[in-house]
């Protein structure tokens, strides 16, 4: 039987998602966990659950952590060559993603970190290393957990035949007065 995964996408309004990271995790059911922004699109493969599912089950027991390749990151190892930009329509991601799955299909490669757009979480991994931290701002808690996955020996794996549409370089200012977005807590941190 394929393992159940727990699917979340954490919003917290302020700066420290770890905590709501944290507070996601405690909760799950299963022993693994995927967290997802809310701009990623995950149906450029449609099988996308069932490849989680078939990664997870061929896995090593001290990998902590899946990622996947996605559209605009800020880590190359989740970039790869001939991905449609950000600004192309959703068919040409979609297209993309087919041509990736039917290149590597289930394959995983360890990479050094991952970004937080998509995280496939070995429970057990997040307990061991005590969680997020919660005092971090939203972009170093991902680079803090695969610090701690890395000190207590814990792998974090690349599923190769995985692509999603991160709408990352899209980012919207707020539609409501007073209410901060993603890409106002971005602007606060260049300010800084």
């Amino acid at each position: 039987m394929l393992p159940k995964i727990d699917i979340y996408i954490p919003f917290e309004p302020g700066e420290f998602l770890g905590s709501e990271y944290n507070r996601i995790l405690k909760r799950t059911a299963n022993d693994w966990a995927l967290l997802v922004d809310h701009d990623v699109f995950l149906s450029c493969n449609p099988h996308w659950y069932f490849i989680c599912q078939k990664v997870i089950e061929k896995c090593d027991p001290d990998v902590g952590m899946f990622v996947c390749y996605g559209s605009k990151l800020g880590n190359t190892e989740q970039m790869i060559e001939g991905a449609p930009s950000n600004f192309k329509p959703i068919p040409e991601h979609q297209a993309f993603a087919k041509q990736l799955f039917e290149k590597y299909q289930y394959s995983t490669t360890q990479i050094e970190k991952g970004t937080g757009m998509f995280m496939l979480i070995r429970e057990w991994a997040w307990h061991d290393v005590r969680g997020f931290s919660k005092n971090i701002g939203m972009f170093g808690v991902t680079k803090k957990f695969n610090q701690q996955l890395k000190k207590r020996g814990w792998k974090v794996m690349r599923i190769n035949g995985l692509y999603v549409y991160h709408l990352r370089e899209r980012r919207e200012e707020s539609w409501i007065e007073g209410e901060n977005v993603t890409q106002d807590y971005a602007k606060k941190k260049l300010e800084k």
